[in-house]
């Protein structure tokens, strides 16, 4: 439960979830987590949950992380939400779950081959598909137009950046 996984938790309670279960690199402190509880396996959040909300970057160890053998270990009729990276759930097997009920729906603004995701998913009922644009906000631009330019400047003077995606935080930019 990152930035996003946390914000997507405090989007949720609104909703009236009852509990919400994360699973992360490591337990977060009490002051991050809240009333969340923690899954120490990927298995055991999905076991678990109605509703799956996918917060991940894509990378080697999140492709397709996803799949048939997980999915299967999920609770009939689960909810997956992904607005993550479309290559983070394997697409064939999700389609085919959608098809026999496992998964009871999916929300998706991100597809595994985009720009063209599937016409079969598209087309099924249980899919409520969106474009990818959350950050498609006047603002949100003025804010990332800002960052870029206070990161060029921290990595030209100091060469560190200031807001550095996880997985490049022991990069050298000089």
């Amino acid at each position: 439960m990152g930035d996003i996984g946390r914000a997507v938790r405090d989007r949720a309670e609104s909703f009236g979830f009852e509990k919400i279960v994360y699973y992360n690199r490591s337990k977060l402190s009490p002051e991050l987590e809240k009333q969340c509880e923690y899954a120490s396996t990927l298995e055991e959040l999905v076991s678990v949950s109605d509703v799956i909300s996918i917060n991940c970057p894509l990378n080697r160890s999140t492709y397709h992380l996803i799949d048939d053998s997980l999915i299967s270990k999920m609770k009939d009729g689960v909810v997956i939400v992904n607005t993550a990276r479309g290559a983070v759930i394997h697409e064939q097997d999700m389609i085919k779950h959608l098809k026999t009920g496992k998964i009871g729906a999916a929300g998706l603004d991100v597809f595994e081959n985009e720009p063209v995701p599937s016409k079969e998913l598209l087309d099924m009922p249980s899919v409520l598909a969106l474009p990818h644009m959350g950050t498609h906000t006047v603002q949100a631009f003025s804010d990332m137009e800002s960052w870029t330019i206070h990161n060029i400047r921290s990595a030209l003077l100091t060469g560190k950046v200031q807001t550095i995606v996880p997985e490049q935080k022991n990069t050298k930019f000089n």
